[in-house]
């Protein structure tokens, strides 16, 4: 995508940000958490962990779902909801025909 992207785009593309981040900052965060409370010698250090693991996945499923269910700028069905999997540049919506940062007006 080059240029500014059409205002009906910038939810989705803050929640793909949000998605994208809580994924790949949630593990070297958890990692320093339990490096941290080994550190400071935390009675419970083996507890902390699993917790902060559970927090992270869950925080990052309902980042992703909620990308997942964006609905799309022209016929307002959830993003992905109606795609075939193939791996290719070009995304388009299933039921409008509309393709990923295309300004809805036709």
């Amino acid at each position: 995508m080059t240029g500014p992207v059409p205002p009906a785009w910038r939810e989705y593309q803050r929640r793909n940000r949000v998605a994208i981040l809580s994924f790949v900052v949630g593990m070297p965060a958890i990692v320093v958490i339990g490096v941290l409370a080994r550190a400071l010698r935390m009675p419970d250090v083996l507890g902390l962990f699993p917790i902060a693991l559970v927090v992270w996945i869950f925080l990052w499923a309902r980042a992703a779902f909620r990308l997942v269910r964006w609905p799309w700028p022209r016929c307002k069905a959830p993003w992905l909801s109606s795609q075939t999997v193939e791996f290719s540049r070009h995304r388009k919506c299933g039921s409008c025909g509309l393709g990923l940062y295309e300004p809805t007006e036709q």
